[in-house]
């Protein structure tokens, strides 16, 4: 089991607590966060690995980050959790990742 530091708890609590039908279509989808590593890219992966977690979600998490300006171990706490890609999106893809990934959600 994952541990979260109490105040994300607090946060991701309060939200699902004020939202929970929108949180709830999350469930059953596959969400890509860019710039994972960074403050909001990392406070949205949390957040997916909790309602995962802790509400029995079944959102399936890609993160993908260059590492330009954050660092991987921001994300070492739930890597585990997590499909984690070291890619700049500014740069293609190619054939081969596209033919096997798919995004029911963005968060850039």
């Amino acid at each position: 089991m994952i541990k979260f530091h109490p105040i994300l708890v607090e946060d991701f609590e309060r939200i699902y607590a004020s939202i929970p039908e929108v949180v709830k279509a999350f469930s059953d989808s596959r969400v890509m966060i860019t710039g994972a590593g960074g403050l909001i890219g990392g406070y949205l992966t949390d957040f997916f690995v909790w309602l995962n977690q802790e509400h029995g979600s079944t959102t399936f998490v890609t993160c993908l980050d260059n590492w330009a300006s954050s660092k991987p171990e921001r994300l070492v706490n739930v890597d585990s959790a997590i499909d984690l890609i070291q890619h700049d999106i500014t740069q293609s893809f190619g054939p081969a990742f596209a033919a096997h990934w798919r995004a029911d959600y963005m968060f850039n």
